[in-house]
Formats: C-alpha cells, sequence, structure tokens
C-alpha cells in the first residue's frame, strides 16, 4: 500500500481567525443570540492567539494536504 504524501503550509487568514469563523461556523454561530455569538468569537480568538498570530504576519491557519492513491482490492 502507498504511503500517503502531505503537504503543510501556513495559510494568511486576510480578516483572521473570527472572519474565518464566520464563514466556516455560520450554522452554529447563527444559533447564538448576539451576545453569545460575541462572546463566543471572542474566546475563540484568545484561545487561538499563542499559535495562530504573530506580529509579523497576523492572522494565520495551518493548512495540511494529504493526498491517497485509491487502489482496487
Amino acid at each position: 500500500m502507498p504511503i500517503p504524501a502531505s503537504s503543510q503550509r501556513v495559510t494568511p487568514l486576510g480578516h483572521g481567525i473570527r472572519g474565518w469563523l464566520e464563514v466556516f461556523a455560520r450554522h452554529a454561530i447563527d444559533e447564538f443570540s448576539h451576545g453569545e455569538a460575541e462572546q463566543f468569537l471572542s474566546s475563540c480568538e484568545a484561545r487561538a492567539r499563542d499559535h495562530l498570530w504573530s506580529e509579523e504576519h497576523g492572522w494565520s491557519a495551518d493548512y495540511v494536504r494529504l493526498r491517497f492513491v485509491a487502489q482496487p482490492m
């Protein structure tokens, strides 16, 4: 069986982690009141800051691409 290939890169988040969450977690955020949504987004920013924020690059996300080859059995 071939070993899967992977590649990693840092992906800049132009609108920050908040913008990323507003796009990809919209289904969950829509269930919150405005105040709860703001608290959720602020909490996520605080938790992610040490890992995903830098003065030099701003907000960025870890991106990993996995590639597999399907083989008939």
